[in-house]
């Protein structure tokens, strides 16, 4: 995944801590740890048009809170991985979709996959994966088995859910709908599989 750039001129960045950040844009988060990514600067706007609340959501402490997870390099180059409102809670534990989408990636039987969160009484969250096979005879246990060897993603990122699909929801610029996606999951699953 690239860079999205460096701050630009008259533009202050800041990657602030998941959840404290809301109400301090000084808890800031060490190099290369995700957090959310906040901005300041004279050519931000200055509200939503008509709708203050949704204005009050975003401009906090004077600062525009973009909901999206990011993290900066030592060189201050900023990497956004995707919406907050994404991320998966699962044990107690951030879970962000790339992190695990990027794993599955390197597989050689998969020719796509996107993942999300679905409920689960136990854990708060289950991470479940939608893959699209490349090998037709690709099954969940090899998957499964693919993930746990990969030194990239920690056991409790693993998908406990794999479903396999024909299609990924996506917007028409290739981004995955990701609320599409969970009601698709949800529908195909019995609920025992997310305990």
């Amino acid at each position: 995944m690239g860079s999205a750039g460096k701050a630009v001129i008259n533009m202050e960045v800041r990657v602030v801590d998941l959840e404290a950040g809301w109400e301090d844009p000084e808890r800031t988060v060490p190099v290369g740890q995700i957090g959310h990514l906040i901005l300041r600067g004279p050519s931000l706007m200055k509200g939503y048009f008509n709708l203050p609340e949704k204005t009050a959501e975003v401009l906090r402490h004077g600062w525009f809170y973009s909901g999206d997870a990011a993290y900066m390099d030592q060189d201050g180059f900023i990497y956004v991985l995707g919406r907050i409102d994404h991320t998966i809670k699962s044990g107690g534990e951030n879970i962000h979709p790339f992190e695990v989408e990027n794993v599955l990636f390197e597989h050689p039987g998969i020719a796509n996959a996107a993942v999300v969160g679905l409920p689960s009484r136990k854990w708060g969250q289950v991470v479940a994966a939608a893959v699209i096979k490349k090998d037709q005879t690709l099954t969940a246990e090899a998957i499964d088995r693919f993930c746990r060897e990969s030194p990239n993603l920690a056991d409790f990122k693993r998908p406990r859910v794999i479903v396999f699909v024909d299609e990924i929801p996506a917007n028409p610029t290739g981004k995955v709908e990701r609320h599409a996606l969970r009601k698709l999951l949800l529908a195909t699953l019995k609920t025992e599989e997310l305990d």
